[in-house]
């Protein structure tokens, strides 16, 4: 077999492993960091801080307070053309290559999202700088999500499919970080660009190393374990 042949299989394989598990310690990171962040604002649009239905539309969620900046990546739009006006109910219609897509379950993870930002939480992050952004417009369309667990727990990775044609987070991606960070886990969810494995194993790269590089102040070490083990 060719050897060219050979690693684009392995590459597929890959990155074809919905969760990608890291049973170790990440580095300590500086606290330098050319990462600007969205921190989320006003969010409370209603007593039930404004949770969605299945009667609820896909640009309800896109349009999300809560969501502001990174509302795009919670369905699988994918810049691709889709229906701003179609109710929750039809999610499934979004993701063609998946089977069972349950509206309700769907609803209840975006909610779960929902509260995570009520409580204070960031949970996305921008993973290239704006430079690397302007040089590359695709690279917009990435980053990661962050379920929180314990401090000094192992973190893991979720890379969703969608056959490099769309995320589908909502569906293989959200609902298996939450339930990993309710044992303790941190997770991580990627949100990558789509088009073909090399874009988005590049991404997966550039994930991984802004995680390792950005340990403390994702803050899911603990500040001590840090200090003793790596120096920093």
């Amino acid at each position: 077999m060719p050897k060219e042949l050979r690693m684009n299989r392995q590459i597929r394989l890959f990155f074809s492993l919905l969760i990608v598990v890291f049973l170790c310690r990440p580095l300590g990171a500086s606290a330098a960091d050319d990462h600007v962040s969205y921190k989320p604002g006003a969010f409370i649009v209603s007593k039930n801080k404004g949770h969605m239905n299945t009667s609820s539309s896909v640009q309800d969620v896109v349009n999300h307070p809560s969501f502001k900046g990174f509302g795009q990546f919670i369905l699988p739009l994918d810049n691709r053309a889709y229906d701003g006006n179609m109710q929750l109910s039809r999610v499934g219609s979004l993701l063609p290559y998946h089977s069972y897509v349950e509206p309700e379950a769907v609803v209840e993870t975006i909610n779960y999202m929902i509260d995570q930002v009520a409580d204070g939480k960031v949970i996305f992050y921008n993973v290239y700088t704006e430079r690397q952004k302007q040089e590359n417009p695709a690279k917009r369309n990435t980053g990661f999500f962050f379920f929180k667990g314990k401090p000094g727990v192992p973190f893991a990775i979720v890379c969703p499919g969608g056959g490099f044609s769309y995320v589908g987070s909502v569906h293989e991606g959200f609902p298996h970080a939450i339930q990993l960070s309710k044992k303790g886990y941190n997770v991580f969810v990627l949100q990558y660009r789509v088009g073909g494995e090399q874009r988005a194993c590049g991404d997966l790269a550039a994930v991984i190393s802004y995680i390792f590089k950005h340990a403390g102040s994702l803050r899911f070490m603990n500040r001590n374990l840090i200090r003793n083990e790596f120096g920093t």
